[in-house]
């Protein structure tokens, strides 16, 4: 099977509390875990030392819900990614700070066989609370 990659883009604040949540969950499916903080920040977290997670910081892609350029951010940790399997095939799984897919071994053998595939996303609140907020979270996370 391919190497999977999730990719997270964060900014800061709560993000880091949300994605510690989830963190655990994506250490079992992941190979390699990029997160681009986009925090003024530029002093990883403990948990960014791991060897599997490419941890970059990199504040210039703006503040607030107008004016911060999530595509752009999500481009550049496709871009890290990329750079981690330049030779090799592999999976991107991409999740917000707060999201987590229970059993993602299926959508990953699809997507190493060429397909987007859409997953549930589960939301981390807090400690011990998992939200699922239905049909709406359906989304197309997971590609080769």
């Amino acid at each position: 099977m391919s190497k999977v990659a999730f990719i997270t883009v964060l900014g800061g604040g709560e993000d880091y509390e949300f994605f510690l949540g989830c963190l655990e969950l994506h250490m079992e499916e992941a190979d390699t875990i990029v997160v681009l903080d986009t925090s003024e920040d530029p002093h990883p977290p403990r948990w960014a030392m791991d060897s599997r997670v490419l941890w970059g910081n990199a504040p210039g892609y703006g503040k607030g819900a107008t004016k911060f350029r999530f595509d752009l951010a999500l481009n550049d940790a496709i871009k890290i990614a990329e750079r981690a399997y330049p030779k090799e095939p592999f999976v991107i799984v991409q999740c917000d700070s707060d999201e987590y897919y229970e059993c993602i071994d299926e959508a990953v053998r699809k997507a190493s066989e060429g397909n987007l595939v859409q997953v549930k996303t589960i939301h981390h609140i807090r400690e011990g609370q998992a939200v699922e907020f239905g049909e709406s979270e359906w989304h197309r996370r997971i590609w080769p």
